[in-house]
């Protein structure tokens, strides 16, 4: 598994959405925030000051196709047409718990994620088709001590 570019060891994380896992069907996560920064500047044309616009955060979760059907049917189970409509009426929130090389645990929450859009194509060099599901994030809270 790849996480944020990282190889991850499956068998020391877990994903979950709605409670659910998922990380048996995850080939890559990958999400960060980004604060644009403006520059100010005065007249000899030198930066004066820097203002700062909204923090956006997005990501993809690459899942085999095998995962996007049942994410699919546990928002059918949950009352939404598709795996799409999910982030539009409820507030939900993508667990990442993971251990490092040292054996430190680290659990990451996305909050507020919104499914916008998918790529679909084939697996690597095996021949089954994967998803890249592309989230916006509310709200990103790194190492989370909840």
């Amino acid at each position: 598994m790849i996480l944020n570019g990282r190889s991850i060891n499956k068998s020391k994380m877990s994903v979950k959405i709605l409670e659910t896992e998922f990380k048996e069907y995850l080939t890559a996560i990958d999400y960060s925030m980004e604060q644009p920064v403006e520059y100010n500047y005065n007249l000899l044309g030198q930066p004066a000051s820097f203002g700062k616009g909204n923090v956006s955060a997005t990501g993809t979760l690459s899942f085999i196709d095998a995962g996007v059907q049942k994410l699919n049917a546990l928002a059918v189970a949950n009352g939404f047409e598709s795996y799409l409509d999910l982030g539009s009426v409820l507030d939900l929130n993508i667990t990442v718990e993971y251990e490092d090389g040292a054996g430190i645990v680290y659990t990451d929450l996305l909050n507020g994620v919104h499914f916008t859009n998918y790529t679909r194509g084939m697996n690597g060099t095996d021949t089954t088709f994967s998803r890249d599901l592309n989230i916006t994030v509310g709200k990103i809270l790194l190492d989370y001590k909840g």
